[in-house]
């Protein structure tokens, strides 16, 4: 038979608003535990300054284990929930959640190919919420501040049409989700692979700018981008006619020593 384990601690300084983005993974674990029988109880006290939790465990370094996450996921944990809150607040957006951002976002990402097995899921994905997406980027569902809210302004003024500020509006969503979902993973793999540079930005903030370029330089989220000329012009020798479709390869850009 398991024993009872009463738990006590002090919140830190504004937790409330340092727990926001890690609150939904906090609350999916809590429900674990809670149907596995082994929380009881969990909350602040009357003046919220104290944590207090009774818990089942068999010990004491049964608990430890249990409550205490040693690992995470770099990429569910960390980088996902990012612009997943600070996207949609951004816009404008009421009601919409991760899953369906992350699925959005995906199958922006992957829809230029190749069309192999990743391709095939992200689009299967995407097809299933973007009426999601588009419902929730219509002038009737979004706040008042906001991004959204400038674009749907213009349609007022008479400068662009419904149909194009809506456009618009999920544009900010195609473009921001999973590439930045990208670029702060593969920040924290950098960061990882070199762990004398993860020590010089901890001891000079300074250069957290400086490591997030590099990042964004070697390791592109983006590898290429599709262009159209819109004059006449030449780029190192090479004449480039109006209308000309352009693929810019960022990746070998940022790597190429000449550029």
């Amino acid at each position: 038979m398991m024993e009872k384990f009463i738990v006590f601690g002090k919140y830190c300084d504004d937790a409330i608003n340092k727990r926001e983005p890690f609150r939904k993974n906090h609350l999916d674990r809590l429900g674990d535990l809670k149907d596995r029988n082994i929380l009881i109880t969990l909350g602040p006290t009357k003046c919220t300054k104290y944590l207090f939790g009774i818990f089942n465990a068999n010990n004491e370094n049964e608990l430890r284990e249990l409550i205490v996450k040693k690992d995470i996921d770099a990429i569910a944990d960390l980088a996902e929930v990012f612009p997943t809150i600070v996207f949609p607040a951004a816009v404008g957006l009421k009601k919409i959640n991760k899953s369906t951002l992350l699925g959005y976002g995906s199958m922006v990402f992957n829809a230029l190919g190749p069309d192999n097995e990743f391709r095939r899921e992200a689009m299967n994905l995407g097809m299933s919420v973007i009426q999601k997406i588009n419902d929730q980027c219509l002038v009737g569902n979004i706040d008042d501040e906001g991004l959204a809210k400038n674009i749907y302004d213009k349609v007022e003024s008479g400068e662009i049409d419904q149909e194009l500020a809506g456009m618009l509006v999920r544009s900010l969503l195609s473009a921001g989700i999973d590439t930045t979902v990208s670029a702060i993973g593969n920040l924290i793999w950098c960061i990882l692979q070199n762990p004398e540079q993860f020590t010089k930005i901890k001891n000079d903030k300074e250069l957290v700018n400086n490591a997030v370029e590099e990042s964004l330089r070697l390791t592109s989220p983006v590898k290429a981008f599709c262009r159209t000329s819109s004059i006449n012009t030449e780029v190192s020798g090479i004449k480039i006619e109006e209308g000309t479709k352009i693929l810019c390869v960022l990746g070998a850009a940022n790597t190429d020593p000449e550029v």
